[in-house]
């Protein structure tokens, strides 16, 4: 059984991946709202599944190891490998990249071998991918060095700065790792001897950091918290332009709230003519806004759905989010219209449709309102064009290394 080969390379996700993998913390800080760019050349990082045993009979021979010590000599740890108009990357930076990926491959090989007796080796080609897992380390590090690079210079461009509530995060999050990496009492020393050892300064240390909450102020400074600057107008088109639809509803369970027990027949017919009266009494308030407040009312005193505490005004949503009954009846309205009594395998549901606005809260795993949303893709495709209008020359031939010929012996029992 074999898995695509997994590669941190997520914009925003840098820091996180790049720091927290190598010094073991346990956290996963969300970098923005902002949306992860399209440029990595692998899959984002994909959890191996549950607690498989371990395959007793696979064989003992692993991947070779690579000689990072000879790598990382290959080039004077100051001379600048990659270069952009508003900054650049030295080889001792670059190599880290190089590193902190190698290390994610490494350990996949080993967990591949461990569950699945799946013995893959650096010339190998990684599945899903038309080049070797040597060659995603190469192509990952420079790909990870130019967004480096595009947020940077993003935040020149805009003149975003780091705050001083920023800083005292930085601060906040070098004791952490100094603790995850050293343990209690670590003092600046303990931890400087630490990166060292994963070929890391704490000059290289301070650029990730930075630049992942960097990161973040590009969004807020430039877009405001949740998107408060962003134009209204903008966000409502980008609602219309993707398709998203939104809904009140009032849904009557086809089971026992309690025991989870399908309800008889007669307690379905009842539901089913209580809505119709429902449907009757709202049609009948020719005000848009008095017949959205009495359908809040009736909403709040009597749905059984579970998520009207998280969408209290309503769903927003795209096709293909709702089970089909709603979201045709949803597509049948106008808006403030209301439907007649529509079943699917949740129950019976009356739905009012609503117009569409920056201030409609959009139905996902993170609900936010539709002008985050829209900000949120906006700045994904500001940061995503600097990123593909950025000229950066690479030096040094870094981004062809061939790293099989730092390759080790393997390890054999």
């Amino acid at each position: 059984m074999k898995k695509t080969v997994i590669l941190l390379i997520v914009v925003g996700l840098v820091a996180v991946g790049l720091i927290g993998f190598l010094l073991g913390r346990g956290d996963s800080r969300e970098a923005s709202p902002a949306a992860e760019l399209e440029v990595t050349p692998a899959e984002t990082a994909e959890t191996l599944p549950g607690e498989p045993a371990p395959d007793e009979s696979a064989p003992s021979a692993g991947a070779r190891a690579l000689d990072y010590a000879a790598l990382y000599a290959s080039h004077d740890p100051a001379e600048v490998v990659m270069e952009g108009p508003d900054g650049q990357l030295t080889w001792g930076e670059y190599f880290y990249l190089l590193y902190s990926q190698a290390r994610q491959i490494s350990d996949y090989f080993d967990s591949m071998q461990m569950y699945y007796g799946v013995s893959d080796d650096w010339d190998d080609v990684a599945e899903g991918e038309d080049t070797t897992y040597a060659q995603l380390v190469v192509d990952s590090a420079a790909a990870i060095g130019r967004q480096f690079l595009a947020i940077e210079g993003y935040a020149e461009d805009h003149g975003v700065t780091l705050t001083p509530e920023n800083e005292e995060t930085l601060r906040q999050m070098l004791q952490e790792d100094m603790v995850n990496a050293c343990g209690e009492g670590a003092t600046e020393e303990d931890f400087d001897a630490h990166l060292k050892e994963i070929f890391m300064t704490r000059e290289l240390y301070d650029r990730i950091q930075r630049t992942n909450l960097l990161y973040q102020e590009n969004f807020n400074q430039v877009y405001g918290q949740d998107g408060a600057l962003y134009d209204e107008a903008a966000a409502v088109r980008f609602l219309e332009e993707n398709g998203y639809m939104a809904a009140h509803h009032i849904l009557l369970l086809n089971s026992d709230e309690t025991t989870g027990e399908a309800l008889p027949p007669e307690k379905l017919e009842e539901n089913r003519m209580l809505m119709e009266q429902w449907a009757e009494e709202l049609r009948a308030i020719e005000d848009p806004e008095a017949r959205l407040a009495r359908f809040a009312e009736l909403k709040a005193e009597f749905c059984q759905d579970g998520g009207k505490a998280t969408y209290p005004d309503g769903y927003t949503f795209t096709p293909g989010t709702m089970v089909p009954e709603f979201e045709d009846a949803t597509l049948a309205l106008e808006p403030y219209g209301v439907s007649d009594p529509v079943e699917s395998s949740y129950g019976i549901h009356l739905i009012m449709r609503l117009p569409l606005t920056a201030q409609n809260l959009v139905f996902g795993n993170s609900p936010r309102t539709a002008l985050a949303l829209a900000a949120n893709a906006d700045y994904g495709q500001a940061l995503q064009e600097k990123l593909d209008s950025l000229q950066v020359e690479i030096k040094g031939g870094v981004d062809s290394i061939d790293l099989l010929q730092f390759l080790q012996a393997p390890v054999t029992e």
